[in-house]
């Protein structure tokens, strides 16, 4: 992708969950963890801002090479259903 558009800065995000288990219930009081995973700060800010919005906690994941590896399927974070507590 980096030939393709070298000036694209890209970030991994909403792939780790199936959608079923990404929309499904969560306990009151709790938020499900995304994992985003990115080389620009900038651009892993945004998306982390993005999802916060949507009613999701982003969890920084890293730099895409290394984490990008653990976010596909099969990968560690793969499937890996989480919760964020929210301390009121």
């Amino acid at each position: 992708m980096a030939r393709l558009a070298p000036r694209a800065r890209a970030v991994k995000a909403f792939n780790t969950l199936p959608f079923e288990t990404m929309f499904a219930p969560v306990p009151s009081g709790f938020r499900r963890v995304l994992f985003v995973a990115g080389d620009d700060p900038d651009a892993v800010s945004t998306v982390s801002d993005l999802i916060g919005q949507i009613g999701f906690h982003p969890v920084a994941a890293g730099p895409l090479a290394a984490a990008g590896l653990l976010m596909e399927v099969g990968g560690a974070f793969s499937r890996l259903d989480l919760y964020e507590v929210e301390m009121a």
